[in-house]
Order: C-alpha cells, then structure tokens, then sequence
C-alpha cells in the first residue's frame, strides 16, 4: 500500500471514531466506515482516480468523503479531522479509552454527570457515586477502578513496536556522535521483554563531557545527567549508563540486560586488578548548562572531581574526564574484556543470547534443545494468517502477496475471518467462494503458491463458525476466540480444547486473548491446551502483534518440553504490518525456538506434509 492510501485510511478510521465519542447519527458514522472499506479495497493509484473523477464514481465515495480527500492532496491534512478532534474534548477521549466503557456510557458520564477526567471517574468509582448512575453496579466500579489503575500503570509503560521506534531514533544520533566508541540498547528491550518499562543504553567514550553535551542537545533533555533517570520526549523514562573502558563497557552492558534472576545465578565473574569500585561509569555529570555552538557542555555545574580542570576544550586535562584520581591506576592495570562472550568463558558456560537470559533457561543449560535459537527473518518461507479487504484488512490480496514476496516468503495462506465475526467484516458462505476465485487470480498472476485460509471463530461450545462440510473448502484453518472472555476457567478449556480437536483445525491462534497493555487473558489451564495441541498435531501460534505476542514466551518453555510445532504469524492487517513477524520472532528466541519446530520455515513440500498429516 502506498503512504497515500494507508494516510487516508488512518484519516477515515479516525473520523469515524471520533465521530462515534461525539455521538453523531448512526448514518454518517455508517457512510465513512463504508467509505474506509472501499478506499481499501483500490488497487489503482488514488491520486490518479481523484484527479480523473474515477474515485467520485465509487459506492459510498460522496462529497463529504472527497472533501476530506481532497484537503489531504491539497494539504496534507484534514480540516474536518483537526475540526472533530478540537470538537471532542481531551477528558472524554481519555475515559473513553478506559476498558469497561463504551462510546455511549462514556458521553453519558462526561455531559450528563459532569465527570470530565479520569480523576473524577475514580472518585466517583471509590465513593460509589457511580452506582447510583443507570447500568452501574459495585462489580461494575471495582473493575472500572482495576481498569484505571492498568491504565495508569501502561501509560508509562511500552509496547515493542513503539519502543523500537524510540531506540531506532535515539541509536541514529548516538551512531553520529564521533565520540562514542561503543554503545549498545540494554535492559528489558535487550531482552526482548514484550513490555518495555524504560529505555537503557550502555555506552563507552572517553569525552563524556562532549557527549552529554550533544545527547542533552540532539535529544532535547534538559539536566542530562548519565546514570540518572531521564525523560524523554516528555514522557519516557530513559537510562544512559556510562563506561570509561572497554573492559567496564562489556560489564555494565552484561550486569544491565539482566535479568535479576540470571544475574543471581552468573553474576560479573571477579577480575584480576578489579577494585570493584560500585560506580564505575558514573561521572556526576549534570547538564543544566548551556551548549556552545560546537555541542560541547559549557558552564559551571558540571560536576568535576576537585582535582580536575578543564582544558580549552572543556575537557579535563590528561584525558581522564570526571574519572576521580584514585581509579585512573585501576583503570589502566585492569585486563582487557574485548567482548561480552569472553564474561561466558570466564564465568565457565555457554555464551547465551540475551533474549534467554532469564530464569527458565537456568534447569535446562544442559539440555541440547534449548541452545540459542537459530530463528531469523530469512528463513521464513511461509506467510500465514494475514488478512484482506474480505474481512478487516486495509488491503488486497494481491497487495498482501506482493509485499510478503518483498520481504522474501515463497507461499502464503489468506486467511481473513469467518461469519461469526461480524464486527471485524466476517465473510459470509458467498464471500468465502468469491475469494477463492481471486485466490486463483492473484496465484497465476504473481506465479506463488496461495493456500485458501481461515481465521475461524471458535464459538462458546468450541465449535468453529463454520461446519465440518463447509471447512473442506479451505486448506488451512487458524482457530481463534474473539468473544466471551470471561467464561470460567474450566468452561474456557473444555471450549479450547474441542477447537483443537476439530480435524480441521491446523493452529490454534493467540492462544491466551490477551492484548498487552490493554486486555489480561482469559483464564485456562494452558498445559492442557498446549498438551492437547501436541496430541492433536495442531500448531501453537505465536501470534506477533506487538498488542499480542500470543503464546506467551513463558509457556513457549513448557510447549518445547512437549514437542509442540509453532507458526509465528504477523496476523497482519494492512502491508506495512507484515513486518510485525520481527516481534514474533523475538519472543520466539526468548524460549529458544528452533527453524525446525517453525511450520513457517518449511519448504513448500514440508509445508503441504504438515497441510495433509490428519
């Protein structure tokens, strides 16, 4: 999809729901949502439909449509978008944004009760004011006041996708720092964690005055100091840990990817000529002060060991930048660490990559299935479980295909979701025939092998949305819950495990339900699914949206333990999420997974094996 396109869908889908918060009528909510999904479905260039009058002669394309359209090419922005989000008010958005409320009961409370905020929400969840309100019980507030304080708690918390997006600009101005000899991102997201609490970098120079005065600039951190907590574009916790030798480099980078419990079991093997000194990196450097016109700090509350001045350069004399006198010798005397595998071999075990580096590898280092993972983008043959404009996808097929062929997958299974999920545009028997038509177009077209898939429901009793008769027309079943999350713990299995079950069932997809940051999952004995999904030859998905990260890489352990085959699925909705099966790949590592036990890493033969093993 090009950037055109993709721009005015996320304009559409934000119209519409801000029109949804607002309360306008059910008509003109209708008309852009049907809109979104006919601009998804354009295959032509939209600049040229617009300006030849083809888009006008689309159903559901009116005038009000292509005038938000129009403001986009002309502007590149929308007057009835920045109108709307001016209308809708801050605090309603934010109440609304809180799970157990609806567009509806969220308008309600902000006009007719006057609760603007989420303080007053909670306010009135605490003192039960809200249960004198229509639809509100006590179980209704204590959730409200689980769900806010959730809430809360996410707001300063990251998923992978938007803490890689922070990484990825702040390793850009560190790797144009001259002066930075080494640095490398450490702690939660080194590890792969799929909630990232904070942002850590290691880093190594010698000029650490120069370098905190350009970081303090090109970042826009006011009172950069390294080793202290730091915000970062208002919002972010930020860590730059500083070293002043290669030696300490490695070691601070070893002792901050954690984790706590590996650390306990393999702390820093001792050194010889090591003082141990606990602040090794630290220089008190604080940066409330101004930058000269060549990013070098200036000024006079940096803080300097007494016996140290700076030079014409602002930097201290000999070299030995804010490195007290007494550790200059230890510095020098201290046996060179060139890398982190060289800590492994003093510490007498294997290099282990740091996405296992956690408690569960520390009763299995000797066990030969769970060595470092070999699992890389590269050897990804098979693109399975995306989704396309017959469901809820942003796209085509054929640009679907497309883009998964740029990044270098040789087959592929569509599968958008079946009639029981109605809200995400679930095909109907009719629709499921029409794309198998198109399947067989989009196959001949781009010369790839494209199996008929499913995304099916899998009901209350765990049967599957469509019946076993209809289900022999598609060649690959992914079996998913999208409703009735809160079923008891043993209804919820029994529901499960019939799914797996089903002879038609190839994987069983986001097994726990959750949505990181958002939504817990539901409760299920998961060693008995994961044992039921060995017996039954069905595929654990490690579904990898950032927002899922579904199997839990936990579990992953348990299910390697039993022989379990996985399939890592972006589940993607639009082009540019087919690349969200990085993340999946990650928390895959962190359990050590192999290409082998991966049904995306099958050749085509492999493939089409495990296709007829039932």
């Amino acid at each position: 999809m090009n950037d055109d396109k993709l721009n005015i869908l996320k304009i559409l889908d934000r119209i519409t729901y801000l029109l949804e918060l607002k309360g306008e009528n059910v008509f003109k909510i209708n008309a852009f949502r049907k809109a979104y999904g006919t601009i998804s479905g354009v295959e032509d260039d939209l600049y040229s439909m617009y300006e030849n009058g083809g888009l006008a002669q689309l159903p559901g394309i009116g005038k009000g449509i292509l005038s938000v359209i129009a403001d986009y090419y002309s502007m590149g922005y929308s007057n009835a978008l920045r109108e709307l989000e001016a209308e809708v008010p801050a605090g309603l958005i934010e109440i609304n944004s809180i799970r157990g409320l609806g567009p509806k009961k969220a308008v309600m409370l902000y006009y007719d009760y006057e609760i603007t905020d989420l303080s007053i929400l909670e306010a009135y969840c605490v003192s039960g004011e809200i249960t004198k309100i229509k639809g509100f019980t006590q179980a209704t507030a204590d959730k409200l006041l689980e769900n806010i304080r959730v809430y809360k708690l996410n707001k300063t918390q990251l998923r992978l996708d938007g803490a890689s997006v922070l990484i990825n600009q702040i390793e850009e101005v560190l790797s144009g720092i001259s002066e930075i000899q080494l640095f490398s991102v450490t702690g939660a997201f080194r590890r792969a964690m799929e909630v990232i609490p904070k942002i850590e970098f290691v880093l190594f120079t010698e000029e650490p005055l120069r370098v905190a005065g350009i970081l303090s600039e090109k970042l826009n951190i006011q009172d950069f100091e390294f080793d202290s907590e730091l915000h970062f574009q208002g919002v972010y916790n930020i860590f730059f840990y500083l070293t002043l030798s290669r030696t300490d480099y490695f070691k601070r980078l070893y002792e901050t990817t954690g984790s706590k419990e590996f650390l306990l079991k393999f702390p820093f093997p001792a050194v010889d000529g090591d003082n141990n000194y606990a602040n090794q990196g630290k220089s008190a450097l604080t940066t409330n002060r101004a930058v000269n016109d060549d990013n070098i700090a200036t000024g006079g509350n940096t803080t300097l060991p007494a016996n140290k001045v700076l030079n014409d350069n602002n930097t201290a004399a000999g070299g030995n930048t804010a490195l007290p006198a007494n550790k200059v010798d230890a510095e020098k005397t201290k046996p060179e660490i060139p890398s982190e595998k060289e800590i492994f071999d003093k510490i007498g075990i294997r290099y282990i990559i740091p996405e296992m580096r956690e408690e569960q590898i520390l009763s299995r280092l000797e066990d030969e299935r769970f060595l470092n993972s070999d699992l890389v983008l590269s050897a990804f043959k098979g693109s399975l479980h995306f989704h396309t404009n017959y469901s809820d996808g942003a796209n085509t097929l054929s640009e679907m295909v497309s883009a998964a062929a740029a990044i270098g997958y040789e087959y592929f299974a569509v599968c958008d979701h079946g009639k029981a999920a109605f809200q995400a545009g679930g095909m109907s028997e009719t629709r499921v025939f029409q794309q198998k038509e198109e399947i067989d177009k989009v196959a001949e077209e781009h010369n790839v092998k494209i199996f008929r898939g499913l995304e099916a429901d899998i009901l209350r009793d765990g049967s599957l949305d469509f019946g076993d008769d209809f289900l022999n027309n598609f060649d690959f079943v992914v079996a998913s819950i999208h409703s009735r999350y809160a079923l008891d713990k043993e209804e919820m299995t029994k529901r499960i495990l019939k799914a797996v079950e089903n002879p038609h069932t190839d994987v069983l997809g986001h097994p726990s339900g959750r949505i990181l940051l958002e939504r817990p999952e539901f409760e299920a004995d998961f060693k008995k699914i994961i044992d039921a999904c060995r017996a039954n030859d069905v595929a654990i998905e490690i579904n990898a949206s950032p927002y899922r990260l579904d199997l839990d890489w936990r579990r992953v352990y348990y299910a390697r333990d039993k022989g379990c085959i996985f399939s890592i699925n972006p589940d993607a909705h639009s082009t540019s999420q087919l690349l969200n099966v990085k993340y999946g790949i990650m928390a895959a590592r962190k359990g050590g997974m192999k290409c082998s036990e991966v049904i995306n890493c099958f050749t085509l033969e492999e493939f089409n094996n495990f296709l007829g093993r039932k």
